[in-house]
């Protein structure tokens, strides 16, 4: 174990990691609105995902980033596929020529019940490999590199309940309670930061997250050298 030393820390850990990692009692350590919002606020979902390195052209995959809804119906909420390029906006991202692609689709667990888990990721691999391929002319014979990963993948690397995507479910109802998480010590030094708290998930909102943690760090700091001053 490494030992770190410092006044205040911010974590984008998930809070219940976090407080088995410290040896806390959560229940008894925290206050009452901590308590409910850490125990019972509902997770988000989790993904399958695709990660492809392609020896084809950056301007090959325009007119591909978006959700796309196989049966036509944006009511369908579960049956939409994520397709994102990075490439077509960066193109040094990739060696010249070539470009990646990300493909996510909601991970579908309830019909693959009792299915081991690499069966289910080969299955949901050539599932993704089909759907690629009907917009994408050759795509197989293009495929230079190819990462993906299920909810295990996640829960792995970040440790986030049934491999969550965005912390809590990015709900309405739950803004206050990621708010008052954002704003409200853990323990004595601790505070959050990540999609587990305001503004929420997704890249700009997890950077606006940290910004916002270190200027409450520096607000408590200004409040005790203030009282050290009187």
């Amino acid at each position: 174990h490494r030992v770190f030393s410092a006044d205040y820390f911010i974590s984008t850990i998930n809070p219940e990691y976090l407080c088995d990692l410290l040896n806390k009692d959560v229940q008894n350590e925290t206050n009452q609105v901590w308590h409910r919002t850490i125990l019972g606020t509902q997770k988000s979902i989790s993904l399958y995902a695709i990660y492809l390195g392609l020896n084809l052209a950056p301007n090959k995959l325009f007119g591909l980033n978006g959700w796309h809804y196989p049966d036509w119906n944006i009511e369908h909420r579960e049956a939409w596929t994520y397709v994102f390029s990075p490439t077509l906006y960066d193109e040094s991202l990739a060696p010249i020529g070539k470009s990646t692609l990300e493909a996510a689709i909601v991970y579908p667990s309830q019909e693959l019940n009792g299915i081991g888990s690499l069966k289910i990721k080969n299955i949901l691999r050539d599932n993704m490999i089909e759907f690629l391929s009907k917009r994408i002319p050759n795509l197989k014979s293009k495929i230079e590199v190819l990462e993906d990963g299920t909810p295990e993948t996640f829960i792995k690397y970040t440790n986030n309940p049934n491999g969550s995507i965005y912390g809590w479910a990015p709900r309405a109802d739950n803004f206050k309670q990621r708010d008052y998480l954002a704003n409200t010590f853990l323990f004595s030094n601790v505070i959050l930061a990540g999609h587990w708290t305001a503004p929420g998930p997704g890249v700009p909102a997890v950077a606006v997250s940290g910004y916002l943690s270190s200027k409450k760090i520096k607000e408590f700091y200004d409040a005790e050298e203030l009282v050290n001053e009187i």
